[in-house]
């Protein structure tokens, strides 16, 4: 008699009579022994001796078990087993099997390697493996499937607060945390790669961006011994996670759903997040909460709305770093963006920007210097900003191009108010009303741009002088003489204070300041308790921004989590003994700091739903000043 490969017992029973029906009797009598062997041995194996978790964690980072194979017991407290998720399961020990001592953890993640098995959080498992340390993290690494031996049980979290010490935090590596503070979120940067939030109990400024007293103390008496921060990780180590097809499909996740994640304003910085629970572990030197519930995010650093130019103003100036604006033809540029697309999105977010602050003169940091024809970085910014209805002329140098760099400055001005006033000053060639050579400021920083304007229909003038100093990265070496790292100040701080007094004397000497207001338009790479601040300042030329701001937001810039101002508006104010008419010649209205992108996430390539948003722009913050003039000064 015939019949199919894949008939079943049951069916071969009713087809071929008594002798299949005892082959059933025989299938059937060897499961069962089968499972009783099997119950027998996972009833062994739960049963027998294991290494406890806080033996093989040690209370040092390094476990002293490395490369040996141990066997564990524990119950299962997150499932992070996927492909793109973390490979495993962190398991820690019942209640019962914990030693009280909190010196070491309870808790270790078991790395499933080859070994998929369907485990469920509140599953006590068995799991034998090799212990092995993977970026400060120990876990065991399965050399066998791991065993269930019952479920349904419940480990209770233990309360995390911050800060602590790493000794402290060293002891609950793995294990199941909340922590009941509200934290705020203090750095983005690695959002868009790994989708990490980094996680503080406040903002820390940059100490020689602020003078308050409890700064300046840390400068002085750090203590290196508590931890303050923690990373909020989203339980992957998949690059560009929003870019994978197979995301993370629960609920506890910390991507928001939306496709273009960095656009939430949720995640910029300032604003802070409570309801923390999750695993903590210790990877890449930080230490990190992968989270088992959506934490709650508290908008309380809202985005803000255009800065409307307050009543009685006659002009508004403008500092803007764009962030490397290299308009092609050839992509990928030397410093900006990758492709023609991520150029147009790009371009829309930065024509937004300026046409949304509505300014009358603005100073451009980091344009592609590349000229001032018709295909040139700035030629196509001004056409850009026309088709928006916004007519836009800049200052053209007598040169090619404005020094060696690979970026410049430049200057915008709205042609129909203001009038140029002779050619601009920006190179040892070059004069200034027939006055002086302007001047050739210490080396890598980029040349100055300087203009004088007169307001159309009045004998009102004043000269803007746009600059963008030395940054403080690229130095040499550590041991350069160019580092103050013992006063904060960074890399290149004397190339940056001799640019600030070359730039101040020769303005003063030279542009005529009791004929006119003289402002400093500027990305200064130097934070406003600096060295060449205070050399601006012993210039007589006034911060505006630093009387007027309140220290929370007077920031333009994020760096490594620590807000700070590098840009600025100085303007001359004369000595008081002279004879000047300048300090009472103008109002100033209004100073500000629009907080558009220093706290916002900003992708290589500012993909956002909203391209033409002002959003992300850039990674600086604009500054703006609003003022008045108040009478004609001696012409």
């Amino acid at each position: 008699m015939t019949y199919k490969k894949n008939a079943s017992l049951k069916n071969l029973y009713h087809l071929s009579g008594p002798f299949y029906a005892a082959l059933l009797c025989c299938a059937l009598w060897i499961s069962f022994l089968s499972s009783f062997v099997m119950a027998d041995s996972i009833a062994t194996e739960c049963s027998s001796a294991a290494t406890p978790i806080h033996d093989i964690q040690g209370m040092t980072p390094r476990s002293s078990r490395v490369n040996q194979i141990h066997t564990v017991h524990g119950i299962v407290t997150a499932d992070f087993s996927k492909h793109d998720q973390l490979e495993g399961y962190y398991i820690q020990s019942a209640l019962s099997e914990q030693d009280q001592d909190n010196r070491s953890s309870e808790g270790i993640f078991i790395h499933r390697k080859n070994f998929p098995r369907q485990l469920s959080v509140g599953d006590l498992i068995s799991a034998r493996g090799k212990v092995v340390e993977f970026h400060g993290s120990t876990r065991i690494q399965l050399t066998r499937p791991p065993i269930i031996c019952s479920s349904n049980h419940l480990i209770i979290p233990t309360v995390l607060k911050l800060p602590n010490s790493a000794e402290a935090l060293e002891a609950l590596e793995g294990m199941l945390v909340e922590l009941p503070q509200t934290l705020t979120i203090t750095d983005n940067t690695a959002f868009e790669k790994w989708a990490t939030l980094t996680l503080g109990l406040q903002r820390q400024f940059f100490a020689t961006s602020t003078n308050t007293r409890s700064t300046q103390d840390s400068i002085r008496h750090p203590d290196s011994e508590l931890i303050d921060t923690i990373i909020l990780d989203h339980n992957s180590h998949t690059a560009f996670p929003s870019h994978s097809t197979s995301r993370v499909e629960s609920p506890e996740h910390l991507l928001p759903k939306n496709d273009h994640f960095q656009d939430n304003p949720l995640l910029r910085t300032g604003n802070q997040i409570n309801s923390l629970q999750g695993i903590l572990d210790y990877q890449y030197g930080q230490y990190r909460l992968y989270p088992l519930k959506m934490p709650t995010f508290n908008p309380t650093n809202p985005r803000p709305s255009p800065p409307s130019k307050s009543a009685g103003t006659q002009i508004r100036l403008v500092s803007f770093n764009l962030k490397n604006y290299f308009n092609g033809p050839q992509f990928p540029t030397s410093r900006g963006v990758h492709s023609a697309g991520e150029f147009e999105i790009q371009q829309l977010k930065t024509v937004a920007a300026l046409s949304a602050l509505n300014a009358d003169i603005i100073g451009l940091q980091e344009l592609e210097n590349d000229g001032y024809e018709a295909q040139s970085a700035i030629q196509t910014l001004t056409e850009a900003l026309s088709l928006k209805g916004i007519r836009y002329h800049y200052i053209r140098p007598t040169t090619l191009r404005l020094g060696s760099d690979r970026i410049a400055v430049g200057i915008l001005y709205r042609a129909d108010k203001l009038t140029p006033m002779s050619r601009s000053a920006h190179s040892n060639s070059d004069r200034l009303n027939s006055s002086a050579s302007a001047p050739k400021l210490s080396p890598h920083n980029r040349v100055p741009m300087t203009q004088s304007f007169q307001l159309s229909g009045s004998e009102y003038r004043f000269t803007v002088s746009v600059n963008h100093f030395k940054s403080k990265a690229g130095c040499p070496s550590k041991h350069s003489k160019l580092l103050d790292q013992d006063h904060g100040m960074g890399c290149w701080n004397s190339t940056r204070n001799r640019a600030a007094k070359q730039l101040s004397k020769w303005l003063i000497n030279n542009i005529a300041p009791r004929d006119q207001p003289i402002f400093i338009l500027a990305d200064l790479n130097s934070y406003p308790h600096e060295s060449p601040l205070k050399s601006f300042a012993d210039a007589q030329f006034e911060d505006l921004l630093q009387p007027r701001v309140a220290p929370q937001q007077n920031y333009s810039y994020v760096h490594r989590s620590k807000p700070g101002r590098l840009d600025y508006v100085l303007l001359y104010s004369a000595p008081p003994h002279e004879t000047d008419l300048q300090t009472t010649n103008i109002r100033v209205n209004r100073v500000g700091i629009w907080h558009i992108n220093a706290d916002e996430i900003t992708p290589p390539n500012r993909a956002a739903p909203k391209a033409d948003h002002w959003i992300a722009s850039s990674d600086h913050d604009p500054v703006f000043v609003d003022f008045e003039f108040l009478n004609p000064l001696n012409l």
